[in-house]
């Protein structure tokens, strides 16, 4: 199965290839040999995308999934687009469309353009890698060097798990996620392989192999997880049964599946419990992803539309929609792709995303109908459609990793293979392609440096490119804003990085002139940014020093505060500056109401830091004023939160606290 000797590390591949049945009919047996560089390649840029965490930690790892494919593309394409049958040309113009779709979406209509940028890049992967597996000329090598990646992971996750008790998890941040990139490898080799003749020695390795990724997949303490290895030995006897297979090819799955559970229970098992119990700790109540997904249909309603609000805008977008009985997500996806995806992307991104899983649930359908046996084509058709039903409860197409392999699977299955019996010269559209491409990647670097650069300078994310040096000076900080502002002009960070610089200078040196040019800037930028409760607080925080100082400006300060908390009514800044407010005005009775229902979310602020300190400051002001029901509430808020890292009491407390 695996030979030894002196061989080019191709013709391994290639042996390997040889030695598991792929039917002719689902995989092109004749696909012209190479293709070892760029399939390589595209390993090396999956591996990268699997420690691509956000744009606020290391956003240029998402670069080489654009780089890596557009490279393939431009590179080593010649001649591939013309030789290419059946509906491949559809799937090819279709890819292209989409990938432009996903593009203008961002730059045309998003209203978190400062955010959306990252996650465009990621949807716009789906595409990209579809088309270029279905152009590969060894698809099948960079299927078997992505599954010996994952398997690497899971086996370091299982024997990590084993020996540390740790949940799985890494290389990816959300063991959600890891398990589907685990079981989307998994399952199409355990299909295959069920209907392959293997000898003793093979049946043992992969035995072996899958016992440790079932153990590292249940180690992720997911349920959907357990579900899927508890169903699976159901499907395998179902299998078997049909197709009339042979006992040993199913009960050696089968046994690994046993040990694997087995062991998990022996080793984990409090982590099994906690999961089925939806997570210690949580307040009883209403189900928090049903409470998510009523708030996401109710922003659809009132903020959808044809265009969405923009990639990215929901975590700014539900603060404002969300339930006090819902504290127990982050708030940033909606665990419900479809539903994020027509909140964010309108009917632009919806339908193209439905129709994906249309055809990949008939394809299916239709497979299962044929009767052909076990064969990869079931195996990556059932594989895909597990992660789209899975992304209905969770968040998948938003993750880089998933939406990579996601592809792969979809260029295995519907990309038609290149006729090798030919080799035309390239035409019109592969000449274009290469004048496009580099274009597009240059674009989307282009762009993706300046929000990154942007977003690292205004939030403090001193990982991205030249933050530090452009905080350096100020007069080289506000070319920059600026010369930001001149490219993206609907972009709000640059004219808040501006604004901040005037409001600096205006401290520094006070005059009425500097005073107006820094209210308006601010202004300015919170029509940028409608949703995001930073730059009102800024405003605000200058008007209030501005005025003392006794400079006219526009008095609008209460107005930016009562703003910043309607955008935010769980967060403790934008409480505590309203709250500070109305007692500045002397307007008690206003500041005890936001102090009451403040004590509402006292789960999220418990995620805060300085959260505790805060509410014994406001506990201390309701005694003043012999509020007595807001200084108890308060002060059992103050203590929930200050424990909330602490024992399971305090997790008691805070069921007790909510269930009053």
């Amino acid at each position: 199965m695996f030979p030894g000797g002196q061989d080019q590390p191709e013709r391994r591949i290639n042996r390997l290839e040889n030695a598991i049945d792929m039917p002719s009919s689902h995989i092109e047996s004749s696909a012209p040999a190479g293709g070892l560089a760029e399939n390589v390649w595209l390993t090396l840029c999956f591996f990268l995308s699997c420690y691509f965490y956000g744009a606020e930690l290391n956003p240029l790892l998402a670069l080489p999934a654009l780089l890596g494919p557009l490279g393939v593309l431009v590179f080593t394409s010649a001649g591939r687009i013309e030789r290419l049958r059946g509906d491949a040309p559809v799937l090819f113009y279709g890819c292209l469309a989409a990938i432009a779709l996903v593009i203008g979406h961002h730059l045309l209509f998003s209203r978190a353009p400062d955010t959306s940028f990252v996650p465009s890049v990621v949807l716009a992967c789906l595409p990209l890698w579809t088309l270029v597996v279905a152009l590969l000329k060894a698809p099948r090598q960079l299927w078997i060097m992505i599954s010996a990646l994952v398997t690497v992971f899971a086996v370091l996750s299982a024997f990590e798990f084993v020996f540390t008790r740790q949940r799985a998890h890494a290389p990816l941040r959300d063991p959600g996620n890891y398990a589907t990139l685990l079981y989307l490898i998994w399952l199409p080799w355990l299909i295959a392989l069920i209907g392959t003749k293997l000898n003793g020695r093979e049946r043992v390795l992969y035995v072996s192999l899958f016992l440790l990724m079932v153990l590292a997949l249940l180690a992720t303490h997911l349920r959907f997880a357990m579900l899927l290895v508890a169903g699976v030995p159901v499907l395998l006897l179902l299998g078997g049964w049909r197709y009339r297979l042979k006992v040993a090819n199913v009960l050696a799955p089968l046994a690994a599946i046993a040990a694997a559970f087995v062991l998990y229970l022996l080793l984990g098992s409090s982590g099994a419990s906690a999961a089925f119990a939806g997570g210690e700790g949580n307040a009883p109540g209403p189900d928090p992803r049903m409470l998510l997904w009523v708030s996401t249909w109710q922003a659809i309603v009132q903020e959808g539309g044809l265009h969405g609000v923009g990639l990215a805008a929901f975590a700014e977008l539900y603060p404002q929609f969300r339930s006090p009985h819902e504290q127990a997500t982050a708030g940033i996806v909606v665990h419900n792709d479809l539903l994020q995806l027509m909140l964010e992307g309108g009917l632009w991104l919806f339908l193209p995303m439905a129709l994906f899983y249309l055809v990949t649930g008939v394809a299916l359908l239709r497979e299962l109908l044929r009767g052909g046996g076990p064969s990869w084509r079931l195996g990556w058709l059932l594989a895909l459609a597990l992660a789209m039903l899975h992304a209905t409860i969770n968040f998948v197409f938003y993750v880089l990793p998933l939406v990579l392999l996601a592809a792969i699977l979809a260029g295995l299955i519907f990309g038609a293979r290149c006729d090798a019996s030919a080799t035309p010269a390239p035409g019109a559209w592969t000449k274009g392609l290469r004048v496009a491409a580099p274009v597009l990647l240059g674009l989307n670097i282009g762009w993706m440096l300046l929000d990154i650069t942007t977003s690292g300078v205004t939030r403090g994310y001193h990982q991205a490119p030249l933050s530090a040096y452009l905080e350096a000076t100020d007069a080289r900080l506000m070319r920059y804003a600026q010369l930001a502002q001149t490219l993206n002009p609907r972009r709000g960070d640059p004219v808040r990085i501006e604004a901040r610089l005037l409001a600096k200078r205006f401290f520094a040196e006070p005059s009425s002139a500097a005073a107006v040019q820094a209210d308006l800037t601010y202004r300015k930028t919170i029509e940028l940014q409608p949703w995001n409760p930073g730059p009102y607080l800024e405003h605000a925080d200058f008007l209030d020093r501005a005025i003392a100082g006794g400079f006219e400006v526009s008095d609008r300060r209460g107005e930016r505060y009562r703003s910043a908390r309607a955008l935010m009514p769980a967060g403790a800044a934008t409480n505590a500056a309203l709250i500070n407010w109305h007692f500045a005005q002397g307007d008690h009775e206003a500041a005890l109401e936001v102090m009451s229902e403040l004590t509402n979310w006292c789960l999220l602020l418990g995620r805060e830091p300085g959260a505790a300190r805060l509410l014994e400051e406001l506990q201390s002001a309701a005694v003043t004023l012999r509020a007595d029901d807001q200084a108890e509430r308060l002060g059992t808020c103050a203590e929930a939160v200050g424990r909330q890292s602490g024992s399971g009491r305090h997790k008691r407390l805070l069921m007790r606290f909510f269930g009053d």
